[in-house]
């Protein structure tokens, strides 16, 4: 199924980030549920919401493809599964296609594994989940672990941190926490969302109360060690706290209400 979307080119105020394409998924559902990810080849997007039409309210994954890698005007429908117990404010993919890994409703991280990459209607292999990363912050947002399959990062809304963790093949049950970076300069007093650079060298991270992307430099690869604020900015029409990237930071996409949005970026 292919959706209606508009082109816009809207820059300015000295913003790196310029609106490029929307795309209204009102057909697939009725709202998002925050949760948004983008395979590191940007072939595939993910979506966690709520289907259209269907009552009593359940939580989907949809996958939708791309005709063109990265370009949002070409985005299909493809796939869905039901996840109907949970309700997530961030959603991630595997670099092989086959995790996915969320916060749930008790502040803890899952991770689901499905039978053949990318298609999340192959049905799923079992559920890995732990209370474990709860006693870092009772109140997880974003969770990302870029390309690799050993290192997890958790942002606290609560501690106002973004926490590391080593794990083994992309299972999140065996997380062994490793250190913590305070948002305290510059102060982000509701950081949301984080993402890592395919080179594992950048991080994005998204703060709800100033309601503005903030880049940080990671000069020991997917490691907190030596972190270093790098620059900040807002995006040119309105603030999305949760949002994905794809592998080299170029393209920023998120969702609000029932309408994607794709931002070229140039840092």
């Amino acid at each position: 199924m292919a959706f209606g979307n508009r082109l816009i080119n809207t820059g300015g105020g000295g913003s790196p980030a310029v609106l490029i394409n929307t795309l209204d998924v009102s057909s697939t559902l009725d709202q998002d549920k925050l949760g948004i990810a983008i395979n590191s080849n940007a072939d595939f997007l993910y979506l966690f919401g709520t289907p259209s039409g269907v009552s009593p309210i359940s939580y989907n994954i949809y996958s939708f493809s791309f005709g063109t890698q990265k370009d949002l005007s070409t985005l299909s429908a493809w796939q869905s599964t039901n996840f109907s117990e949970y309700s997530s404010t961030t959603l991630g993919v595997s670099a092989n296609g086959r995790e996915f890994y969320f916060n749930d409703n008790n502040s803890n991280v899952e991770g689901w594994r499905i039978s053949s990459s990318w298609q999340v209607s192959s049905g799923l292999s079992g559920q890995r989940g732990t209370g474990y990363y709860r006693s870092y912050d009772t109140n997880i947002k974003g969770v990302d672990m870029g390309i690799t399959s050993t290192k997890l990062f958790m942002v606290g809304f609560s501690s106002s941190a973004i926490h590391e963790f080593n794990i083994s093949s992309y299972n999140v049950e065996n997380g062994s926490y490793v250190q913590s970076y305070s948002f305290s300069s510059p102060s982000l007093t509701e950081p949301f969302n984080c993402r890592i650079f395919s080179s594992g060298t950048k991080m994005l991270v998204s703060d709800n109360a100033s309601q503005t992307y903030y880049l940080y430099d990671l000069p020991n690869a997917y490691s907190l060690t030596g972190i270093t604020f790098n620059s900040s900015f807002e995006l040119p029409d309105f603030f999305k706290p949760t949002f994905a990237i794809d592998e080299a930071g170029l393209n920023l996409y998120s969702i609000s209400g029932q309408t994607l949005y794709q931002y070229s970026l140039s840092f």
